[in-house]
């Protein structure tokens, strides 16, 4: 069972820095009651030329929002032997 619905975000509602050539936002909404009570939605806004998030905003219930902006991201170089 999909734990998400997963729409892209509306134009009128992202922010400038998610609109730019090469980004994609998509909104997750929770289809269980239980997560929905505490949790409004998730944006993700992906660079579709690396795949990786540049931006994510969580939104809970009480209209709380938490937003984690990513600069620079890199995919996982791997860990040598002294790390």
């Amino acid at each position: 069972m999909d734990r998400f619905i997963i729409e892209r975000v509306p134009a009128a509602e992202q922010s400038a820095s998610d609109t730019g050539a090469g980004l994609l936002a998509l909104r997750l909404r929770p289809r269980d009651d239980g997560v929905a009570a505490h949790l409004r939605r998730i944006d993700v806004t992906l660079d579709t030329t690396t795949a990786l998030a540049v931006r994510v905003e969580i939104l809970d219930a009480d209209d709380d929002r938490t937003v984690i902006s990513f600069s620079n991201p890199r995919p996982n170089r791997g860990l040598s032997e002294e790390d």
